[in-house]
């Protein structure tokens, strides 16, 4: 956020995939730090709807509970529905509050019963209804709720073959998860790209950078 502009992408990926607990523990380390609210920075630094699902998410107000309930699923389910596909315009309030709000594993509930009362997945749905930010937002909280690895899969690929290598988000997804769900991430990235995470970043790194992520990345599977 300091500087000129913000990276948004960055703060999608942080406020999308971190529990409740970890964002206050986040919100504490930033106060101590830069002595200021991490929701006075959000607030002066963004947006609009995107900026009230960071502040939801910087909050700390998700549900993490284990337990799900089918009954509210099902209503949730058809309020996404009817704040979006089936009105004219889209009500954002009630996809942010819904889906920054709701535990993991409720959401996993919602998704399928949204699939039976609309033709469309939610991320089509999302993808369809809302736009910017927001929307990257929202599909990011999809995808962790989905499958969190995966996600940072996805990340870590774009990051090693997209157009140069992408040191900075490289270095910070491997250095964050690696004592959360590297391994798990490890056999995601094989199935979405065919070849080991530690191979990827064999042929796209040198030298002493190369030799820590891969003592970070373990072994070649």
């Amino acid at each position: 956020m300091k500087g000129t502009g913000t990276t948004e992408s960055i703060l999608i990926e942080i406020f999308a995939s971190r529990t409740s607990k970890q964002m206050k523990e986040v919100g504490d380390a930033f106060y101590t730090v830069y002595g200021k609210s991490l929701g006075d920075d959000i607030s002066s630094e963004t947006s609009g709807d995107f900026r009230k699902a960071l502040l939801f998410l910087a909050n700390a107000r998700r549900d993490e509970s284990s337990k799900v309930d089918e009954h509210l699923a099902k209503k949730d389910a058809e309020i996404l529905y009817n704040a979006g596909e089936k009105k004219w315009g889209t009500d954002e309030d009630k996809f942010i509050e819904v889906l920054c709000l709701r535990s993991f594993p409720q959401l996993r509930l919602i998704f399928d019963e949204y699939q039976k009362i609309c033709t469309k997945g939610i991320e089509q749905s999302i993808a369809g209804e809302i736009s910017g930010h927001l929307e990257d937002l929202l599909l990011a909280i999809v995808k962790c709720a989905r499958n969190t690895p995966a996600f940072f899969a996805e990340r870590l690929h774009k990051a090693i073959k997209g157009a140069g290598t992408d040191e900075y988000t490289l270095t910070r997804i491997m250095v964050s998860r690696s004592d959360i769900d590297l391994l798990d991430i490890r056999n995601e990235y094989k199935k979405l790209s065919g070849e080991s995470l530690h191979s990827a970043i064999k042929s796209d790194t040198s030298g002493d950078y190369e030799a820590a992520l891969l003592k970070l990345c373990g072994g070649d599977d």
